[in-house]
């Protein structure tokens, strides 16, 4: 097909419809997949967590941010590519109701041939949303023959049929109920005070910045800073930055341990508020509703959230909630391109990165070429070069191995991933490699040998690493540590295997010999990422004799690739004090005479 004759869904036809994903003259995989107007996807496959549409490409994600399939629009209501080599498509389920009905009309809900109504005024957006419905009809979507309506979790809280152009019937709770035209002429006037209390609250927004920043220059007041954590494994990329504006006299940083959206969040406050303690980091642990309230108390001029993902946050400490302070973008990746075709961030429909005044971060010449290429010249402009925050974290980290193994000789960390199926990255290598590990601990008694799976294992992986970790502990070398973060292995430890992704190059700002257990058919990296793997010893042939062969030379004869993993993160650490960059870019943010915020200029 031409591009002249390619078509295009739109966002509203792909959130307001049900689709199919599978294979050409093949079975289907996934019936009833919805695609959000959050981004989100629900009903698909287990890795299928994200959407985006690009260049006339559907772009699937899962749950990292990882792009998993890329699909062309071939033709009307139909995607298709390959995946893992593999040819799959997504097509929209036919269905008897024309959606303009829905969107082009005001709605009443009500009882079959009984008067009044029970809600008047409904809007069926083109988004999928609901505008002015029950409490529990926040969206909808055609399926088939019936239109379904949607509660707050996303569950189906009633199914109605097409019984007329003005009119659906089905039940809700086992109830009888209806939606039905009510005043055609109202909708134009509901979405203009929509669209005018939007408009409204940006400006509004725009004045309490403007008013917070002139006030504290007028009276010299100190620079107030907000955090907002939700997520443990990666509190680390800015703990610097915290410790440092905790310390410097010019400001008033306040961190908030909040809860996150997600059910995979037990015991994550806990674990927080210990790696922050450690740090001597002062913070607040309270409930969401708290931490809103003291905010807008606070009145921060800059808000630094966690990650740009507003759907792993409260939606009061999402984008357009917290906008009445400058936002900032701090990366809590050394680099955002490892995996081919895979940035964490999708930056031209991020509201938290289009939103955010700075974003510090480095820009390869890679990133930017690919802004350019998506039209984001405007994000090329907002970027800080203040050097690498994680990756001088990384650098500076303590090192740990458990006591028990410490009178042993050398230390050597294995690195498990937990993309152990071929349907996503496809580097982990456990269910293969469980024996060989235990073979490498018992051929070298005089090593102590750390296993450290991701943490996402004991969750997407349990019996597997179950059964490893009974097997493991036969031996005395051994342990395995996984409540430790992988940077302090990784400085104590002399010589690394992995599995990938991140400590394939992560461990090279720690200068650790490296042997990578390549597994077929994962993931392609980019361009930068293989440039980076010139400082790893990779190893297609990860038979027990290959890797032995290998580690051994390397512990008798030294890591001859160390001056190349020295180049290779020299850009990442030329600047020992990024911290105090950022700070002073801060400051000057509020208190320069020629300067401003990017969202104020």
């Amino acid at each position: 097909m031409s591009e002249q004759e390619q078509t295009y869904v739109d966002k509203a036809r792909l959130t307001t419809s049900i689709w199919r994903y599978g294979r050409p003259q093949g079975r289907k995989l996934a019936d009833g997949v919805r695609f959000l107007p959050d981004g989100r996807v629900v009903g698909g496959l287990s890795n299928h967590k994200k959407w985006l549409l690009e260049n006339n490409r559907l772009i699937i994600k899962n749950g990292d941010g990882n792009t998993v399939a890329q699909l062309a629009n071939t033709e009307q209501d139909r995607f298709e590519g390959r995946v893992k080599g593999n040819l799959r498509y997504y097509k929209r389920v036919t269905t008897e109701i024309d959606s303009a009905i829905l969107t082009e009309n005001i709605w009443l809900y009500g009882r079959p041939r009984r008067q009044g109504a029970l809600k008047t005024g409904i809007i069926f957006n083109v988004d999928g949303s609901i505008t002015n419905g029950l409490w529990n009809q926040k969206s909808w979507r055609i399926f088939g023959k019936t239109l379904q309506i949607l509660d707050g979790s996303d569950d189906v809280a009633a199914t109605l049929t097409k019984t007329s152009d003005s009119r659906f019937e089905g039940r809700a709770s086992g109830r009888p109920r209806i939606f039905k035209i009510a005043n055609v002429s109202y909708r134009n006037h509901i979405n203009n005070v929509i669209s005018t209390l939007e408009n409204d609250i940006q400006v509004r927004q725009h004045q309490i910045r403007s008013l917070n920043h002139q006030m504290t220059k007028l009276t010299n007041g100190k620079i107030k800073i907000v955090f907002l954590i939700n997520k443990y494994g990666s509190t680390t990329a800015t703990t610097r930055l915290i410790r440092y504006l905790q310390s410097d006299e010019r400001f008033d940083a306040r961190v908030y341990i909040v809860d996150l959206t997600r059910a995979d969040a037990r015991g994550v406050r806990q674990k927080i508020a210990a790696e922050l303690e450690s740090q001597k980091i002062s913070y607040q642990n309270i409930s969401n509703t708290e931490a809103s309230l003291e905010m807008s108390d606070f009145l921060p001029h800059y808000i630094l959230r966690q990650d740009p993902w507003d759907a792993d946050w409260d939606g009061r400490f999402g984008t357009k909630s917290i906008s009445y302070a400058y936002l900032l973008m701090v990366y809590y990746t050394v680099i955002d391109d490892f995996i081919a075709g895979d940035y964490l961030l999708d930056y031209a429909n991020n509201a938290y990165f289009q939103e955010s005044s700075y974003i510090f971060n480095s820009l390869t010449e890679n990133n930017r070429a690919y802004l350019t290429r998506i039209g984001q010249e405007k994000l090329i402009e907002k970027y800080h070069a203040i050097g690498n925050l994680k990756a001088i974290e990384i650098y500076e980290t303590k090192g740990y191995w458990p006591e028990k193994l410490q009178d042993y000789g050398k230390k050597i960390l294995i690195v498990a991933h937990h993309a152990i199926t071929s349907s996503w990255l496809n580097f982990g290598l456990l269910a293969d490699m469980a024996q060989t590990y235990y073979d490498l601990a018992k051929n070298h008694p005089n090593f102590s040998f750390v296993f450290n799976p991701h943490p996402l294992m004991r969750e997407r992986a349990a019996r597997l690493l179950s059964d490893f970790e009974k097997r493991w502990a036969e031996l005395p070398n051994t342990a395995i540590v996984d409540d430790i973060g992988m940077y302090a292995l990784i400085k104590a430890s002399d010589l690394v295997i992995a599995e990938g992704v991140s400590v394939l190059y992560e461990a090279q700002i720690l200068r650790k010999p490296i042997i990578w257990l390549e597994k077929a058919n994962h993931m392609p990296l980019s361009e930068d990422g293989e440039a980076l793997m010139s400082g790893v010893h990779r190893l297609k042939d990860y038979s027990f004799e290959a890797i032995d062969k290998q580690l051994t030379t390397i512990i008798e004869n030294g890591d001859e690739l160390a001056p190349q993993q020295s180049r290779n993160v020299a850009p990442w650490l030329s600047e020992p004090h990024p911290e105090e960059k950022i700070a002073d870019c801060l400051y000057e943010g509020i208190f320069g005479e020629n300067t401003a915020p990017s969202s104020e200029k």
